[in-house]
């Protein structure tokens, strides 16, 4: 409730400076993905406007945290808010323009406020209007090589600074930051960072579980965790722990392969659904299941709180009866497409090597048959094209 108020009493000071430049004026980042914790989240605002504002109104804007703070000593939100105040023109085509920034280093004004693809998609997908006319009509959706260039950009960083850590707890916050960009790279979605670490625990990505395991708990209560010294201790010596898991993101990186079929059309609402799939091989060929509409891999949509193993655990049994041990993860792939009862669809998919083994009961699917086919008679016959670009991606591996 504190946070809401003192996000309305920092939109009404922007807009009663700037009101007749017609503000719209965003929330993103943690504090809309119900992640923010005092002390240690920012709050992330963005107020494009319809006309360049005035060298006066910017010197007004420029110290706007601190005079709130001033007149709320006991406040401790108002110095968190960071962000950019320009004009949509500036914005969107990136020419020079009179902007005020806040940022965790300071407040200034300048001529281009760097947004990158990541803060981009937050504000398309989870932004939320606080003020004035929605005009995110007008921004162009970063692509997924976009964003995999920032998740590259901020791998360089981790490598660059994640080595030296010293006793400040915001350093478990690289472990965070590395779990969110893998599921990133996976996904092209952008998700809360607790979200992200729980997500790389539960399905096994982090070779270092204790690091991570104690920077959610930093992260879930930072405050409780301010004086602790044992933890400062542990900070310290946090680097290789830090090295040891971007290892994994450079995998991802560089190694494992996403594709992205077809164009999304920013005129349609497309229902995203992510899942997990099996390429079990056997004697050299592959199993798949054959139904009315055509041939599919063996798996389906996650259901809450599921691992990938689990979802694809139970999607066999379901499909085909039988066990299941999945392997290693091979790639994943997304998809802009029509689907015949949900419309505009966007499935996302992750896909694993694995086995299939002894038969568990008889499956709930009864329209599904299960057949073995090798990679030459399987080429191209999957009913999803993502899932034709798996199989591609599993026979050159």
């Amino acid at each position: 409730m504190e946070l809401k108020k003192s996000i309305d009493k920092m939109v009404a000071a922007i807009v009663d400076i700037i009101s007749s430049e017609n503000p719209a004026v965003y929330l993103y980042g943690s504090a809309v993905l119900n992640d923010f914790r005092l002390g240690w989240s920012d709050i992330d605002i963005l107020v494009l406007t319809e006309k360049q504002i005035s060298a006066e109104q910017a010197e007004k804007l420029l110290y706007m945290r601190q005079v709130l703070s001033q007149k709320e000593p006991e406040n401790p939100h108002y110095r968190l808010f960071e962000g950019g105040i320009l004009s949509l023109n500036a914005f969107l085509n990136d020419t020079a323009d009179t902007v005020v920034y806040w940022g965790t280093s300071g407040e200034r004004i300048t001529q281009h406020y760097a947004f990158n693809s990541l803060c981009r998609a937050q504000l398309l997908d989870n932004g939320i209007l606080l003020y004035g006319n929605d005009i995110r009509a007008q921004i162009k959706r970063p692509s997924y090589d976009d964003i995999r260039a920032d998740v590259e950009l901020h791998y360089e960083t981790i490598r660059k600074y994640g080595s030296k850590t010293g006793k400040s707890l915001y350093s478990f916050g690289w472990l965070l930051d590395i779990s969110r960009c893998i599921f990133t790279l996976r996904t092209g979605e952008i998700i809360a960072k607790t979200d992200a670490a729980g997500w790389a625990l539960k399905n096994g990505l982090c070779p270092v579980t204790d690091a991570l395991q104690t920077a959610l708990q930093v992260r879930n209560d930072p405050e409780a965790f301010s004086k602790d010294a044992n933890l400062k201790n542990y900070a310290e010596n946090l680097g290789e722990a830090i090295q040891k898991y971007a290892d994994e993101l450079e995998r991802e990186l560089y190694r494992i392969p996403h594709k992205v079929l077809g164009e999304r059309d920013e005129a349609l609402t497309y229902i995203s659904r992510s899942g997990a799939y099996l390429i079990p091989v056997c004697d050299g060929k592959i199993a798949v299941v054959q139904t009315e509409k055509g041939l599919f891999l063996l798996g389906g949509g996650y259901e809450e709180g599921e691992s990938d193993a689990e979802c694809i655990q139970r999607e066999v049994l379901e499909e085909a009866g039988l066990a299941s041990t999945p392997g290693s993860f091979l790639c994943s792939a997304e998809s802009y497409t029509s689907h015949y009862i949900l419309g505009a669809f966007h499935p996302i998919q992750s896909y694993y090597a694995g086995t299939l083994g002894e038969k568990i009961c008889e499956p709930k699917e009864t329209d599904h048959k299960l057949i073995w086919l090798s990679p030459e008679e399987l080429k191209g016959r999957l009913y999803a094209d993502l899932q034709n670009w798996a199989i591609e991606v599993y026979t050159n591996v």
